[in-house]
Parts: structure tokens; C-alpha cells; sequence
């Protein structure tokens, strides 16, 4: 079950696992209601995590961006930012899911 990380720990939370993620290989996906029916969208498969940063102001605050790719610059790299988040949690196994006001998830999972 996932564990709720409160609103005041996010910024520190989210710094310290980037650093303890970098590099694994991830899975990005959003989910969200539609006319009733869940829908997800997997954005991406395979690639590393570079980053994460927490915006705690600004007008789509808080906001987080998910910065996946590799390191040199032929390498695929892909920004993902998730606006007006209401709710973190960490799942088992690693991952990461942010609720955004709007009531979609973009989950962040760890390749085996």
C-alpha cells in the first residue's frame, strides 16, 4: 500500500530520492477519469531518471518535474511536469505517485 508524504517533507522527499534514484531505468504514465472510465497514457518506457525538482511557488505550484534521459547530447532526454499536485505518495517497490487537482495520477515506476 502506498504511503501518503506529507505536503511539508515534498521538497526534501523529492531532492533526496532523485539522488537515491538516478539513473534506474523508469516507467512514466498518467491516469485519469474520462466520462467515467479510467484511462492511462504510458508516456515512456526504459529510460534512466536524471532529476527531479519541486517548485513550491508559481502559478502551477506545487508543481514537479520529472526529468528522464541520458547524459550525453545524442541521448533521448524527456521533461515531464506535473502541475498543481495535491497529494504525494510512495509506492512499494519504489515508485512515486503525484495527484494533481484536476484528479489525474502520473505515476513514476522502477524497471526491474
Amino acid at each position: 500500500m502506498a504511503r501518503e508524504i506529507e505536503q511539508a517533507s515534498w521538497s526534501s522527499f523529492i531532492k533526496d530520492f532523485g539522488e537515491r534514484n538516478r539513473a534506474r531505468r523508469t516507467r512514466l504514465g498518467v491516469v485519469r477519469m474520462e466520462d467515467g472510465v479510467e484511462e492511462d497514457f504510458w508516456i515512456e518506457d526504459g529510460l534512466p531518471l536524471t532529476g527531479l525538482d519541486f517548485e513550491p511557488d508559481g502559478d502551477e505550484a506545487p508543481r514537479v518535474q520529472i526529468m528522464l534521459g541520458g547524459e550525453s547530447a545524442e541521448a533521448r532526454n524527456l521533461t515531464h511536469a506535473v502541475c498543481c499536485v495535491k497529494k504525494l505518495s510512495h509506492e512499494p517497490g519504489g515508485g512515486l505517485e503525484f495527484e494533481s487537482d484536476d484528479g489525474s495520477k502520473t505515476v513514476l515506476r522502477f524497471e526491474a
